[in-house]
């Protein structure tokens, strides 16, 4: 049965409270709801389920490009082999064929580098945009601050409000400009992560 153009109104109305809602809520109180939800609903639960979940073989792996690029131009050579070099990649692509598709595990992590949340089957040589170094604040920049001279921009809130007083040691770069370094994301392992 339609809606008529009368009862429309307040269900967009409804749907605009929800959302401004939604915004407005804390993390813990959308965890909070959405667990108390899957778990007295199935239908909800599939569809969260296959909103955040994953078959192991559907995450990307590094390609022969991504190997490449990453020759070329990573700093972090020496930390990781190659998929070649590597006897846990041959044993993981075997896994995935066999029990890949059944094994399920979260679809999105934290990078180690650029610290932001990623989706793992969308992550390429280009995904990843970072700075292996630490950034230090340019006396230039702040020389008419007192707050400079006792070291009140040694901190990251100072860093969000001025990027661009920011300098970073491994390339000279401001904060506000371009990182220098672009890679696949490296996940990082977090003691709540399970495979299930």
């Amino acid at each position: 049965m339609a809606l008529s153009i009368e009862e429309m109104a307040p269900q967009d109305e409804k749907l605009q409270l929800l959302l401004d809602a939604i915004d407005s809520a804390s993390r813990g109180t959308l965890q909070a709801v959405l667990k108390a939800m899957c778990q007295d609903d199935q239908s909800t639960r599939d569809r969260v389920s296959n909103s955040l979940l994953i078959t192991e073989d559907q995450v990307r792996l590094p390609s022969k490009d991504d190997e490449e690029s990453d020759e070329e131009g990573s700093e972090d050579e020496d930390d990781e082999q190659s998929e070649d070099e590597n006897p846990r990649s041959e044993e993981r692509s075997s896994n995935q064929q066999t029990t890949g598709s059944k094994r399920l595990r979260q679809r999105y992590a934290y990078c180690e580098n650029c610290k932001k949340e990623f989706d793992v089957t969308q992550n390429t040589s280009t995904s990843c945009k970072y700075h292996p170094e630490y950034c230090y604040p340019d006396g230039d920049f702040f020389v008419d601050d007192d707050q400079y001279d006792n070291g009140g921009y040694d901190n990251g809130e100072m860093l969000e409000e001025y990027p661009e007083g920011y300098i970073y040691e491994c390339c000279d770069r401001r904060a506000d400009e371009e990182p220098c370094t672009v890679s696949r994301h490296r996940e990082g392992v977090s003691t709540k992560r399970r495979k299930v």
